[in-house]
């Protein structure tokens, strides 16, 4: 379905380890805390802010008490201020998105289309009348625009001519509507999901979160022996300045398996390209420093 294939697209080398092997890695941030939380680390207020975007202001007490008697947030006044502060830091973004969708209801589409031998469906639930709308929540986008750009290919792809919008708290982006035709979204679905389907069997070479936007083009020049001593130096990093992307358990997995060699380096560099090619094509804003 269409919500395999994003997610095969935001983090391929998951996708092998859970299909392919079988071997899943705890979340230790679903789990519920043995103690009341007094401090929250980045990644917990991260989620302050991602689930904060999507409710109304005056819904923030209500979700804050939801949150308090689970475990997940300070009790009091603490808990309040830390909403507080999260609260602050989306307002831009909160402002784009209103910008982008106004008064606007969701609308969500079920698409369904058949590529090649392959059949494509799902639901997409963040469609307003004919806008695709993405909200990031994090300077990290590289994954994101990846596993969404291949949802709105889908969805095009199966007929529905949307526009694509993509917002963040610095900017937001747009693809118009009917700037991609139903035959060139159909030719890259059909390459896309061949792609997924080898990520049942291998490790597919793709992994977006591995590089900025902005020098992508730059970083995929480098030579394998340059590419694997940039990963060693970022996997140093500790404590607060440690790199979650290297340190990703599923990432770590493939890297000291050595499966990352230059053979499979050399195809990386080749999808990468062609893959992020095509977005710049419609979003050239997007890969601006």
């Amino acid at each position: 379905g269409v919500h395999e294939l994003s997610k095969f697209y935001k983090d391929p080398f998951k996708w092998y380890l859970n299909k392919a092997l079988n071997i899943y890695y705890r979340d230790e941030q679903t789990l519920l805390p043995d103690t009341e939380p007094f401090e929250l680390n980045k990644l917990e207020q991260w989620s302050i802010r991602d689930s904060l975007i999507s409710i109304p202001e005056s819904a923030y007490e209500e979700w804050r008490e939801q949150r308090t008697k689970a475990g997940l947030l300070p009790l009091g006044n603490i808990g309040r201020i830390e909403i507080g502060q999260q609260a602050i830091q989306i307002a831009n973004l909160k402002s784009r998105i209103k910008e982008v969708i106004g008064d606007q209801e969701r609308t969500p589409l079920n698409i369904f289309t058949e590529v090649g031998k392959y059949k494509i469906e799902g639901r997409l639930e963040n469609i307003y009348l004919d806008k695709f709308v993405v909200v990031i929540n994090t300077s990290k986008i590289s994954k994101s625009v990846a596993g969404t750009f291949v949802q709105y290919i889908a969805a095009v792809a199966a007929g529905n001519p949307l526009e694509y919008c993509l917002i963040t708290d610095q900017k937001s982006f747009h693809i118009p509507k009917d700037e991609l035709t139903t035959h060139k979204a159909q030719r890259l679905l059909l390459s896309y999901t061949e792609y997924w389907i080898r990520g049942y069997t291998e490790c597919f070479p793709f992994y977006p979160d591995l590089i900025s936007l902005s020098t992508i083009f730059e970083v995929l020049n480098l030579t394998y022996q340059d590419f694997i001593a940039e990963i060693e130096n970022r996997r140093e990093k500790t404590g607060e300045y440690a790199d979650h992307t290297v340190n990703d358990p599923y990432f770590v997995r493939i890297y000291e398996s050595g499966q990352m060699n230059e053979s499979w380096y050399r195809h990386y560099q080749t999808v990468m390209k062609g893959f992020y090619e095509t977005i710049h094509e419609f979003l050239p804003d997007l890969f601006k420093r």
